[in-house]
This record gives structure tokens, C-alpha cells and sequence, in this order.
């Protein structure tokens, strides 16, 4: 991602793009930290589909956690999944799954 920001991104191959902030440190433990993760991550997403000229809709967010070889991509993000919604509201808790290929 340019203008100094710490994501990465990258075209999914499916029509839609991936956006991944690598972290070096353990994930949230609690609900309050989820949820404020959520809300960075969010700003990350929505930042990039601007300068990308691309639609929130088609921009999926995740963190990557390298020490646990982890991703986590929270579910509702602020500003949605959906397409082309504005941010309005935190999002729950993150779900789990391992990094995509090529990542």
C-alpha cells in the first residue's frame, strides 16, 4: 500500500483484492482489542480501495500473524464487506484461517 501505510495487497485473482497487514506480535486476546484491530484494518481496506480506485466491495482485509503463521479476517469489518457501503459500525470477532496461496 503506498503513502507509508504497512499493508500489503494483492489482486486475488477472482475479480476482487486482498488487502494483509503483516504483524510481528500475537493477536488481540480480548473482545476490546478485536474490535479495535477491526477498526485499523478497516481504515487500511477503505484507504486502499480509494487510491485504487476500487469499489470497498471488492477489497477483503485480513491481518497475518507470521510468528503463529495465522490470518485472521474479521467478520463485518467498519465500512463492510458488502459492496460499496460506507463505514458506519465495529465489527464482531475475528475469524480464523490460514494465509491464501501466494501471500
Amino acid at each position: 500500500m503506498g503513502g507509508g501505510g504497512d499493508a500489503d495487497s494483492a489482486d486475488a485473482g477472482d475479480g476482487g483484492y486482498d488487502v494483509v497487514d503483516w504483524k510481528t506480535g500475537d493477536p488481540p486476546a480480548s473482545q476490546t482489542g478485536r474490535r479495535a484491530a477491526a477498526v485499523q484494518l478497516a481504515a487500511y481496506r477503505l484507504a486502499w480501495s480509494r487510491l485504487a480506485g476500487v469499489p470497498a466491495g471488492q477489497v477483503r482485509a485480513a491481518f497475518y500473524y507470521v510468528r503463529q503463521d495465522l490470518t485472521l479476517r474479521p467478520a463485518g469489518l467498519p465500512g463492510g464487506q458488502e459492496k460499496s457501503q460506507p463505514a458506519r459500525a465495529a465489527g464482531p470477532p475475528a475469524e480464523e484461517g490460514r494465509p491464501a496461496a501466494g501471500l
